[in-house]
Parts: C-alpha cells; structure tokens; sequence
C-alpha cells in the first residue's frame, strides 16, 4: 500500500499515528455549528477529493447529516488523496446511564398507558425500538440490535422485571392512586403520570436482580458493536484505520457503519477524525495566500458537529445543544445558518451565542448565512412577478443581470451588512468581517454568479476559512503567523511545558478543601433532609447531564423538592480565590530540549517564554473555567455515574452529591488532580503557539 510521508518515518505503527495526531492537533480547529440543515455537512465537500467525498457524503441525509457523532476533519496534504486516518474517539462517559434514563422513560410512559391493562401488559418490539432509539436522538442502536439479535433477549428482561414493578409490594395502580392523591393535597396541578413515574422508577432501580441483568445485556451489546468493527482496525488500540480508498476497502465499510442511518456507534464513540489530503482547488487557495511560505503542508482542522435543531427548537434544548459544543476544545467558531431558515431560528440562535459570548470571548467567531442562491433567486423572482405578473424570468432576458444584481444588494442589505442582533458583539475582535454569505448549489446559482463576479461561487468557503486560520494565527502568534517549527523525536513536541508550583498543590488543596467545608452547604443542603424529599427524575436528569458539560441547572418545583445547583461555577470561584496567579505563572517554563535547528530557533527561543507567560496572564480566567469543569465532573465522573446504577433518580442524586462531597472534602483528590490539570492546560496553550510540522 502507498503511504504518505507521514508513515513513511522509521517509527513503529503506533508511534507513527501518535506522531501524526500530535503535527496535526497543532494547528488549532474551527468548530462549525448552527441548525439542522444549515449545510455543516455540505460546506466539507468543498474541501477534500473526490474519493472521501464519496465516503463523508453518507453523513448528508434528505435534511440534515444522519450521524449523531461529530467529525474532526483534519486536512493535510501530505496525503495522497485516495489516501484516509479514521480514527473513532472513545466516549468519556459511559453509555449506561443515557441507555438506562431512556428504558426507565419508556417503561414509564408504557406502563402508565397501560394503567388500566396491566394484568395483560407486556413489553414488544415497538418498546424496545423507543429505548433503543430514543426520541432525543442521544443515540440509535435498535436496528444493530435486532439485527444481531439481542432485542428479544431484552424483551424477555423487561417483561420479567415489569411484572415485579406491576406486583410488588402492592399493586402499582393501587399504589399509584393512593401517592396521587398524597401529591394533590401539596398541588391541585399535578398529574397522575407522576405519581406512576416515581414509582416506576422507585421499583426498578431498587430492583438488583434486573439492573445486574440490564448491565450483563448492556455489555454485551457494546462488545457487539465493538467486536463487528475490530477487524477494521490498523491501530487497534486506537480505534483508528489507515487505507487507500477503493470500492471494497475497509475504508468505505467503516464509514457505512459509523454514518449508516441505523449505525450504533454513537454508543460507543463521541468523536470521528477523518484525515486525508484537500481538495486541489482547496491547495491552490491556501498556497495562494501562503505565497510567503512556499512548500508548507496544507494543514487544516475542521469539526462538524450535531445541528443545534436535531432534535427540537425549543430554545432550551437548543442552549444545551450549544453548550455541549461550546464545550469542546477548538480554536474558532464558524456559526453557520441557511439564509432561507425561519427568522427566529435564526434569531434564537443569535440570542443565545450573545447570552454565552463570555465563552467565546477568546476566540474569533464568523456568522455565515449559507445556502445564499435560494434567497437570492426568490428575491429576483418576486421583483420580476411584480413589475412583470409573470412567474418566470429567463436567464437570456435582457433584464436577467440587472434583475439579479438588484437581489444580490437586496439579499446582502438585510443579511449581511445591517447587523441588528447584536452579532458584532460577538467573540474576539481580530478583523476580518463577522457576517459572510455562501452559495453551495451551483445548479441554482450557476445563471446568477456570471452576472455578480463569481460572489456565489462555492469556493467562497476556501477564503472564508482561510481569514479564520489567519485571526488564530494574529491571537496566538502576537500578530502575525505562528512558526512551523520540527521536533528532533517525532513522538515529542517540539516544545514542552515544565512546571515547577508542585510546592503549592498541597497548600491549594487545603485551601479548597476549607472552602468546601464553609461553603459546600449550597449542594450539601440537598442531601441530608429528616423528611427525604423526593427529586423530580426530569430535574435530576437535566441536573447531571448539564453537569457533564459544565453547565448547572436550577428548579422551581411545586410538589417535588427544588433545587439549584452550579457546581462548576462554584469550584470555579474557589480556584480563583484560593490559587494565586501571579505565583504560579512564575512556576511555568518551556523546554526546548525537543526543538530541532531552524532558522527560527534563535527567534523562537528568544520571544516566546515572555509571549507565553503574557497568554497565560491573558487566558488564565479561561483556564480556570476549564478545570472547574474537569474538577467538578471529569476527574470524578466513574463514581459520579455509578451513584445512580442501583437507585432512583431521586436517591441517586443525594447519592452523587455525597460522592462530590467526599472528593472536594479530599486533601489529596485536589492534590492529585490541581497540577496536573494546570499543566495540559498550559501546555495545550503553548501548542497553539506555533505548528508542529
């Protein structure tokens, strides 16, 4: 097989690919992110070769991509162009518990709809297909599983457990109707569904037998999944597989099973990285504007993430859709909304990115109304209809250019350079104009474009973002581009943060420790209570996952117990208050020991301590943010999620909070996680400094 010179090195398979992702992860990334049907999916066709169009383009559905998972494109043009890396990200958290949130949800409303049948309720087919693909499109795993024929074995494990929640100790309709009328002497308001869920829920969680057995089938079906995709893999370890793209290669079958409407991998995986070479045209655009830096590798990070309406516009779920993307690491924003989207799709979104803007007060952010073409032919088309009264106006008319002229200044009025939403406000100042426009069907666009200087060409994306690139490069180069600096060990960076504040992990860690015992009673009050009130299962839900992805949650219920909880930002006040800046700045330092001779080592090794040591000052409150989110769940999130395995939502999250309070109250747990944390933090900072190559 032909290799590109990336794997060409004499180093061992493994190290080979750990060497590539270290050069490729240096050049930063620009997420894109908006609505469903935006063109997030679409607008990467522009940027690679034929043969790996063919494979992306099975993540474009009818109306939006199909998979659940997001994908980090990373272009390079070392590659040969049939050439791919696919490498598939394991999820950081287990899948268990959105599998397990799912079947109590559905046995909830089941059993519920069922409530006068009960004697005759059993579970079918079409229950096991709403747990296994649920509304929310968290995942969808039904048709792997029937096809491997596992569903009738959960079948038989619900039925089982059903009868014991229908049975015991009393009858569930008996008992339903006796807590309902419990919960309307607090609230007239109040459902009889709710008295069903907290039992349901009640009984289930509390029941070993079945939960042990859900685990014994949930394990299963993930070593399913995994064994139906291990002999894919170049590097197993890694989940990743190196090929030349043909017809049969196991290239096309990875892809099919990770983009296939029916694909179950996003049970497993949380990221897709697809590497491979760009487009020409994509290499002519970069050298183009690199003219000063000739023979450079094209380089490129692009993730495409979930559309924002996948699942719903309700505003709140767009927000947390935004969250958990705002959440991932990456260097820009490129916020993509079709021209032709409802105006307060577009409108909510805007409002939202503004409500967050403290998030992306560090990075640049573009506005980019795509699918421009479809706006622009219906403006001409109605100016002609008017003046005309006729539905059509041919493209050889002598009026056709001024026709089209006249919408191209009608469409960039009202949706490019008259900003009425605030979107100026929005990320980090670095140049560069914050609206942009783009035209991705030229069958619509065609006629129009040879009348407007080729401004709808598709192509516009390359310079789009090419002025992304180059705002990250002003933010972490001082101004102008960041260095292409070599390693002299491929598995090393070239440069290397060394800390030297171990002294002071101990004393943060006694300062947070303290902390937490004067002002943990903001989630400690939630669990010691003489008359055990009971939490909402949906509160507590929200609760975790928002958690997850370092966000915080607050209810205002009536019946069931209230709560409000930002634990994030809690810890996050503490690190500021108890960590002092200025002391451990000093303690970070950069080895050169890996950098390899160039014309600009003298440079580099000059400037960058006291550049660094100034974006380190500037970003510090960002890097504190980011590790309340890490101390706040990542580095306890095993523990965290088994506090519910064999309890209700209610007794689960007392049992979570207990769980963050045994940490936080833990000397070492601070200890061993404090400096650590500020160090890949630092690290990744001084990564984007410059471009491994």
């Amino acid at each position: 097989m032909v290799q590109s010179s990336y794997f060409k090195e004499m180093l061992s398979g493994q190290d080979k690919f750990r060497a590539f992702m270290l050069r490729q992860e240096s050049v930063g990334t620009t997420t894109l992110m908006g609505p469903t049907s935006s063109a997030k999916s679409t607008i990467t066709t522009e940027l690679l070769p034929p043969t790996s169009n063919k494979l992306l383009s099975k993540n474009v559905g009818e109306t939006a991509q199909t998979t659940l998972i997001p994908t980090l494109l990373m272009l390079n043009s070392s590659f040969y162009e049939t050439e791919a890396l696919i490498q598939c990200i394991p999820r950081s958290k287990s899948a268990y518990s959105d599998l397990s949130d799912s079947l109590k949800t559905v046995l909830i409303d089941s059993l519920y709809e069922a409530r006068d049948e009960l004697d005759s309720f059993s579970i079918n087919e079409g229950t096991i297909k709403r747990i296994l693909d649920p509304v929310n499109r968290a995942f969808h795993v039904y048709q792997f599983a029937k096809e491997e024929n596992l569903t009738q074995k959960l079948i038989e494990l619900l039925n089982d457990a059903s009868q014991t929640i229908i049975e015991t100790p009393e009858p569930l309709s008996k008992a339903a109707d006796s807590l309902y009328k419990q919960l309307r002497l607090k609230d007239q308001s109040i459902k009889k569904k709710d008295a069903y869920e907290q039992l349901v829920d009640e009984r289930l969680s509390n029941n070993k037998d079945c939960i042990d057995r859900l685990l014994s089938w949930y394990e299963n079906l993930m070593d399913t999944i995994l064994a139906d995709l291990q002999p894919l893999w170049t590097y197993g370890e890694e989940y990743a597989l190196l090929e030349n793209i043909s017809e049969n290669s196991l290239a096309v079958q990875l892809m099919e099973k990770l983009y296939g409407q029916s694909s179950a991998c996003s049970l497993v995986f949380e990221e897709v990285r697809y590497a491979t070479s760009p487009s020409e045209d994509f290499k002519k655009a970069y050298l183009t504007r690199n003219t000063a830096f000739p023979g450079r590798t094209v380089k490129l990070n692009i993730l495409d993430t979930v559309g924002l309406t996948q699942s719903s516009q309700d505003r709140e779920i767009v927000s947390d859709n935004m969250d958990k993307t705002l959440n991932r690491r990456s260097n820009a924003l490129l916020f993509l909304c079709a021209s032709d989207e409802q105006p307060s799709v577009y409108e909510t979104c805007i409002s939202l990115l503004l409500e967050k803007k403290k998030k992306l007060e560090k990075k640049p952010v573009t506005i980019c109304r795509t699918k421009a073409d479809i706006v622009i032919r219906n403006i001409m088309v109605n100016n002609w209809r008017k003046n005309t009264g006729k539905n059509a106006i041919l493209k050889d008319s002598p009026e056709y250019k001024d026709y089209v002229i006249e919408a191209f200044g009608s469409f960039s009025d009202e949706y490019i350079n008259n900003p009425s939403l605030g979107e100026e406000q929005i990320g980090k100042e670095v140049g560069g104009r914050k609206i942009e426009y783009l035209s991705l069907a030229p069958d619509i666009s065609s006629d129009m474009n040879k009348h407007l200087g080729d401004k709808l060409s598709s192509t516009r994306i390359f310079e789009i973002l090419l002025n992304i690139s180059d705002q990250v490069d002003s933010i972490y180069a001082d101004g102008s581009s960041r260095p292409w600096l070599q390693s002299k060990d491929l598995t090393h960076y070239p440069l290397n943060v060394i800390c030297t504040a171990h002294p002071l992990a101990k004393t943060i860690a006694l300062a947070l420790t303290a902390k937490n015992s004067q002002n943990g009673n903001q989630y400690r009050q939630y669990i010691k209570s003489s008359e055990s009130p009971v939490y909402h299962g949906r509160s507590v839900n929200c609760f975790r996952n928002k958690l997850s992805y370092g966000e915080g949650h607050a209810t205002q219920a009536f019946v069931y117990a209230s709560f409000r909880l930002f634990i994030t930002n809690m810890v996050s006040r503490w690190l500021k208050d108890v960590i002092p800046v200025n002391d451990l700045i000093n303690n970070f330092s950069i080895s050169f020991d890996y950098l390899d001779d160039s014309d600009q080592t003298d440079e580099v090794k000059a400037k960058f301590p006291s550049r660094f040591e100034d974006l380190l000052r500037d970003n510090w409150w960002n890097i504190i943010e980011r590790m309340a989110k890490k101390l706040s769940y990542d580095c306890l999130n095993k523990e965290f999620e088994e506090a519910y395995l064999y309890r209700s939502w209610s007794d689960g999250f007392r049992e979570s909070l207990k769980v963050i309070d045994g940490k936080f109250s833990s000397i070492e747990y601070w200890q061993a996680n404090i400096i650590d944390l500020m160090r890949s933090e630092a690290n990744d900072l001084l990564q984007k400094m410059y471009i491994f190559d």
